[in-house]
């Protein structure tokens, strides 16, 4: 047992050290600092934005001003050619769109960095060109065609509003475009009042127009320079490489520490820990390649295509309706009397101007301070929401009484409408886009959707003077109002974003339900267990279907040719007045003929081959927990799998896979007939047919699991294994027992945690969440550096206390460590060494042996409307196993046997390989899961979780556990970046432990969960291997 020790600094060079990174503090800042405190590079990042947000919007609408000026220039005051005045209009909007577009892609394939002031650069020429207009020398359609076509070039320019993709835009700088244009036309026209109104000199209106438009030119030179020099963002960096990283499907830790570094808790009660990944240039170039086909990928499916249609659909909507409104001001002015049709052309041009700003200032005002001060807490889906109906509400009134209304009800229905446009949609549907996707996506979707948008305006521009001669002004304010209905309607496909980043968690991966859920890494998986459940089957008969479901779809993962383990909760009932939870052990177990130095030759015929396969217990587990405690009849539960067998398309998970493990594929006819037919992989999206394991189902399905472990499939079964260099025997096969027992009980801050006995690393976990329970401190405190650092310190003694983890049958009468682990008692021996202030080398933790370090897994959690939930984690240990599938069976076989330790001489570190792991007769190898159920104080259920990735399983499980006590909700906690330390090597690797994750296979740890708050289920499956959880 380890003593408790000084707390001893260690020196500086052997000390784990810093890494910064360098991501900006703007994107992201857990200090603790109050929000409205800025920093001075925030203050700059702000004012580059604010700036570009304003000038962004005095660019577009400006053009109200000019146009009304260039009656008096080009017609005599008369109106302009309705045609013309509408291509004007539009013109920039037209040319956002092929912005949005165009700067949005490049934004994403070639980094925000290469976009960065070119789009202002684009408007400066823009707009100099425009103020350039030979008037005197074109006719005056002439003059207007030349202002709309360089119109279009500014509006590329101004499309590409790259600084909503760093800030969630508020509305008010659209307002502060048009207010600010409307006070700078007054000021400048006040200037030529003696020309024009004393004079009578009116073609001087012409000399205004072009101040007017040219004072744009001020800020945009002011804030060139800045905006050229801005650096690349990290998000955007940061999701490159870790879309592009070196993935080993065998030994994912280099990809994790190659994206990772090392955490300095010397300051631990600083800021929580900077990480830097490592750069790969080549890497990245890959990733932009492939940029193309992942966006069309993420956006293929459902739950993520319905967000994009929302913010697109919602931004084409209120635009048809705000540009129509505010690019035709003059249908207003006229009903307020502003619209300057008395007094000389100086006089109605001020009447016009000063209209233009008193509505501006009504519209703007109190929508944009209520917006600023309530949006977070009341969140972005309730305020567009509640923004289209209002809007729709005083659209309709000013349609139905527009000629009818007085000047004063007019004005009041008209601000209010503004109110409610800024109050609304007119903000938040800059924020959905900004908030919704991930970094690695966000800029090109963001240009989709505000390209929509301005489709939107673009129609109103182009159709609102002809439509309005036509049908009449109240007719288009009626199409408005539909707009505003169907607005809020469409609202509905999109989720809650509020407090979240896009890149912590997308929301598809959290389901609600009310009666049962099943998370799982397959969408078709999780489905099939909730079919069982609907079907009136409990958990345990979900966990069947489900696990059985995985075997196929995700055969890399598991199998019938795998084992693993299951925590079992049977809820209270009639005969006994509380729950009770047990484990069922299925783990894979060494053949009768293995021997310790079985692999001291060929160390790598532990992880290929026959001579890797342990005798596999999936079967037998699922059959023991179905006789138990099951319900619907055995043949109901195998036969959806039976049927997948025949034929299901490849996702994006097993295409992946197959590509990885390309040459096994393509050189083995074995693996070749069900993965590369007719000599090609297949490919996402073709159909993989696994014939042979259908019909080894439709046996099991019928005569349960002797069909498997007896008769001819046990015969084939045995043939394949021995013929690639094992051992496995028949007798192997039909003397194999699972076992069951009551689960291994501990508590943490009153709560009752359920999880697996050793072999499992279930008693390490109890042992971390025992050392965290000392501070007092920690929940409340929330994720501060110093807890960041306990979390580093606690998972560091959890890796030297499983280096005494084995199979408990197999260990010598003196070795009762393993019972000590779990204990409260234990983790206060341990707690004393603990230290605040310090990181200390491997030996200070008191590692006793070298232990294997295993691999890749797949967990499910279930819960059914009665409270019976199982978590169940099943495994072959590395992708697709042993490399040996049998083609007569269908079945993948396990290397299990590589879990076990091999005698021979120390690591690097001096650590000797553990004798109480070396393989014996029917003895389990170490493993690192922790399939584990939890109830309240009260005993009532609350979560089911686990997960896989080898030994980062139980450090997973555990972060997520102190994420959900920090406040995140189900989805947050698991889907929030990872750090691990495993003792060695000597620092701590990470998968981006700062919030961001993003939906690509780079991160070896998968949890998935369900969770019961009150009587709504939440189950959420981790976004790394792209798992989507079911609920009804």
């Amino acid at each position: 047992m380890a003593e408790p020790r000084e707390n001893v600094s260690t020196p500086a060079s052997e000390r784990t050290h810093t890494v910064h990174s360098d991501l900006g503090d703007f994107e992201r800042d857990d200090t603790g600092r109050p929000s409205f405190l800025l920093t001075v590079p925030e203050l700059k990042l702000l004012g580059i934005a604010g700036v570009g947000f304003f000038l962004d919007a005095y660019d577009l609408f400006v053009i109200n001003p000019v146009a009304t000026m260039l009656q008096y220039r080009l017609y005599d005051g008369k109106s302009l050619p309705s045609g013309l005045e509408g291509f004007m209009k539009a013109g920039a909007n037209i040319g956002s769109v092929i912005g949005q577009f165009s700067f949005g892609f490049a934004a994403d394939y070639f980094g925000r960095k290469a976009v960065y002031g070119k789009e202002l650069m684009v408007i400066i020429f823009a707009t100099i060109m425009c103020i350039s207009d030979p008037t005197g020398d074109l006719s005056p359609s002439g003059s207007l065609i030349w202002l709309a076509v360089w119109r279009i070039i500014l509006g590329i320019g101004v499309g590409w509003r790259l600084s909503y993709v760093g800030l969630c835009r508020d509305g008010s700088r659209e307002r502060w475009g048009s207010f600010v244009g409307s006070l700078v036309f007054i000021i400048v026209l006040a200037c030529y009042k003696h020309t024009m109104d004393v004079d009578g000199k009116t073609s001087k209106v012409d000399g205004v127009w072009r101040i007017v438009v040219g004072v744009s030119l001020v800020p945009a030179f002011g804030t060139l320079y800045q905006r050229l020099t801005l650096p690349e963002a990290k998000r955007y960096t940061e999701a490159q490489e870790m879309t592009s990283g070196n993935f080993n499907p065998n030994d994912s830790s280099d990809t994790i520490k190659k994206n990772g570094g090392a955490v300095d808790t010397e300051k631990a009660g600083g800021s929580e820990p900077k990480i830097e990944g490592s750069r790969n240039k080549q890497a990245l170039a890959s990733a932009k390649k492939s940029h193309f086909a992942d966006f069309f990928r993420y956006f293929s499916e459902w739950r993520h295509a319905k967000q994009l249609i929302g913010t697109s659909v919602c931004w084409f909507l209120l635009d048809v309706a705000f540009y129509g409104i505010n690019l035709n001001q003059n249908v207003v002015l006229q009903q307020i009397g502003f619209d300057g049709s008395e007094g000389t052309p100086w006089n109605r041009l001020f009447k016009i101007g000063i209209g233009n700003i008193i509505i501006t200032a009504l519209g703007f005002v109190p929508g944009y301070y209520v917006t600023v001060f309530t949006i977070e807490k009341l969140g972005r889906k309730w305020i567009q929401i509640q923004g289209f109906l209002m809007a729709a509400l005083f659209l309709g009134i000013l349609a139905g009484r527009f000629h009818t209304l007085s000047t004063a009800a007019f004005v009041v229905n008209f601000a209010l409408l503004q109110f409610f446009f800024n109050f609304g949609a007119n903000t938040t549907t800059y924020c959905y886009p900004a908030e919704l996707f991930p970094t690695k996506y966000r800029a090109t979707a963001h240009g989709i959707s505000a390209a929509s948008g301005k489709a939107g305006a673009i129609i109103s521009a182009l159709a609102f003077n002809t439509l309005t001669k036509s049908i009449g002004t109240p007719a288009v304010l009626w199409i408005f109002f539909g707009c505003c209905i169907a607005g809020a309607v469409f609202t509905l496909l999109l989720p809650e974003v509020r407090g979240r980043d896009p890149d912590i968690v997308n929301p598809a991966y959290l389901i609600r339900a009310k009666h049962g859920a099943v998370a799982s890494e397959n969408k078709l998986c999780s489905d099939i267990g909730v079919n069982t459940l609907k079907a009136g089957g409990n958990a345990v008969d979900a966990a069947v279907s489900t696990t059985l479901c995985i075997g196929v779809a995700n055969m890399f993962s598991s199998g019938l040719g795998g084992g693993g383990f299951m925590t079992v909760r049977i809820p209270p009932n009639s005969t006994h007045g509380k729950s009770e939870v047990y484990n069922i052990d299925f783990r894979e177990t060494a053949p009768a003929l293995a021997n310790k130095t079985m692999y001291s030759k060929d160390p790598l015929s532990s992880r290929w081959g026959g001579l890797s396969v342990g005798v596999p217990g999936e079967l037998r587990g699922l059959e023991e927990a179905h006789k138990r405690w099951g319900s619907l009849p055995w043949r109901d539960l195998v036969q959806p799998s039976v049927e997948l067998a025949k034929g299901w398309q490849v996702p994006t998970e097993l295409a992946r896979r197959i590509q990885m493990f390309a040459v096994m594929m393509l050189s083995s006819a074995d693996w070749a007939e069900v993965f590369a037919p007719h000599g090609r992989l297949l490919k996402e999206g073709d159909i993989i047919r696994r014939a042979a394991l259908s019909r080894t189902l439709s046996v099991v399905a019928s005569q349960g699991a002797d069909g498997l472990y007896k008769g001819p499939i046990a015969d084939a079964l045995v043939a394949k294994v021995q013929a690639s260099g094992g051992i496995l025997t028949l007798e192997d096969l039909k003397t194999y027992e699972p076992h069951v027992m009551p689960a291994l009980q501990g508590t943490y801050r009153g709560r009752k945690i359920y999880t697996t006995h050793a072999p499992t690393s279930g008693p390490v976990l109890l042992h971390m969440l025992n050392l965290l329970e000392h501070f007092d401190d920690f929940v409340e405190e929330g994720r501060t550096g110093l807890n960041v650092h306990r979390i580093v310190e606690a998972t560091k003694f959890g890796f030297a206390a499983r280096t005494r983890v084995c199979d408990p049958a197999f260990t010598s009468a003196d070795y009762t460590s393993i019972e000590d682990i779990p204990t409260k008692e234990y983790a206060s021996l341990i707690f004393t060494n603990l230290t605040d202030d310090h990181t200390h080398t491997p030996d200070y933790y008191q590692p006793v042996f070298d232990v294997p370090e295993d691999h890749g897994t797949s967990h499910s959690s279930i819960l059914d409307k009665n409270g019976m939930a199982v978590a169940i984690t099943s495994t072959v240990n590395l992708v697709f196993g042993s490399g040996v599938i049998d083609p007569v069976t269908g079945v993948i076989f396990n290397d299990e046997m590589d879990d076990f330790s091999t005698p021979g001489l120390p690591n690097g570190f001096g650590l000797y390989p553990s004798p109480y792991n070396y393989p014996e007769p029917g003895k389990r190898p170490l493993s690192s899961t922790v399939p584990t159920i939890i109830e309240d104080e009260d005993g009532d259920f609350m979560l089911a979780i686990g997960g896989s990735g080898g030994s980062r399983i139980f450090p997973a499980v555990f972060q997520v556990l102190m994420n959900l006590d920090w406040g995140l909700d189900l989805g947050a906690a698991i889907e929030h970046g990872r750090m691990h330390d495993q003792l060695y090597p000597t620092y701590v690797i990470s998968t981006m432990f700062i919030p961001r994750i993003f939906d690509v296979n780079r991160v070896a740890s998968v949890i998935q969960a369900v969770k019961k708050d009150g009587a709504t289920i939440y189950a959420a499956s981790d976004s790394r291997k792209n798992g989507i959880a079911a609920g009804y």
